[in-house]
Order: structure tokens, then C-alpha cells, then sequence
């Protein structure tokens, strides 16, 4: 995807389209490392749906400018977050 096509959900705030599209990045990247730039609301959403929390649980989610946060999805276990808010890696 391109990242203008990424970035079009950002202020969309189309949730079912954001995560349709972060699914198909998954499946076309399995077994690699990605990398998402993005902002606070959209990590908010793709945690949530990578951990099947519920929507309403968004903003329990603490997010600093320029944070860091990593997930494990893998297909092996379930998916898991390794850190989220780091300053640096």
C-alpha cells in the first residue's frame, strides 16, 4: 500500500476499512517485520483489534508524541504486545 493510501484512514476515521487494510498488510507480509508510522488514534484502533479488545477500551491506551510500540503476530501464539510507549527502541 501506499502510504497516501494509509493515511486517507487516518482522517477518515473508517475503522472497518483501516483494519481491512492492516489485515491484507499482514497477509502480504507473514513472516517479515513491518513498520507503521502513524498517529495515536490509529494505533489505539490497530491494538485494539490485534488483541480483540473491545473499541471502547481505545483510550486506556496511553500514547506519547513519538512513541514506540511493539506487537507480535505470528501466527504461532497469540498475538501480543512486547512494549508499547517506548521512547526509543
Amino acid at each position: 500500500y501506499h502510504p497516501a493510501y494509509i493515511l486517507r484512514f487516518e482522517s477518515s476515521g473508517d475503522t472497518a476499512s483501516l483494519v481491512q487494510v492492516f489485515d491484507d498488510i499482514l497477509a502480504g507480509c507473514q513472516g517479515r517485520h513491518i513498520l507503521i508510522v502513524t498517529h495515536a488514534g490509529v494505533i489505539r484502533t490497530l491494538v485494539a483489534h490485534v488483541l480483540e479488545a473491545p473499541l471502547i477500551t481505545l483510550y486506556r491506551l496511553t500514547l506519547e508524541t513519538a512513541g514506540v510500540s511493539r506487537l507480535r503476530i505470528d501466527g504461532e501464539r497469540p498475538p501480543s504486545i512486547l512494549f508499547h510507549g517506548r521512547r526509543r527502541l
